[in-house]
């Protein structure tokens, strides 16, 4: 969008000044036209990069959780291996609470691997069929150029 009203903007200078060529339009539209282009490149590059990131991020927080899960079977196993009849009413309830933070865990996981990639695709159509518009557009600025050169 910014590049766009860098184009009115300059359409609008171009305009103002004394005298505007033929040379001067042509310029303009080819600068469009190269703007164009340039900002649907971006456009579909950043549905991709948001896709990319949509699974890296979901992989990065399943590690994450399956690191947390095997910290807490090792404080569970730990804590089984205390052996103490004072503290055993403590062990059960703190392996109970780990156990309950383990499944939990799980639960998280499985939810994560449940989810699928995101999917930019029709947005990247949408961003084509507006660019399509946007060269119509410009075509339609320009349509009579060649029969005022003749």
């Amino acid at each position: 969008m910014k590049k766009i009203s860098i184009l009115l903007t300059t359409a609008i200078l171009v305009s103002c000044s004394s005298t505007t060529t033929l040379e001067d339009v042509e310029k303009q539209e080819e600068e469009a036209r190269s703007e164009l282009i340039e900002a649907k490149q971006e456009m579909v590059e950043l549905a991709e990069a948001k896709e990319e990131y949509s699974v890296d991020s979901r992989d990065q927080m399943i590690k994450e959780l399956k690191s947390r899960q095997k910290t807490i079977n090792n404080d569970i196993n730990s804590i089984k291996d205390i052996e103490s009849e004072n503290l055993s009413s403590t062990k059960e309830n703190m392996i109970s609470e780990l156990e309950s933070e383990e499944e939990d865990i799980e639960q998280r996981i499985g939810r994560l691997e449940d989810q699928t990639r995101e999917n930019w695709e029709s947005t990247k159509d949408s961003i084509t069929d507006m660019i399509t518009r946007l060269e119509q557009k410009i075509n339609e600025i320009t349509a009579n150029l060649e029969n005022e050169t003749e």
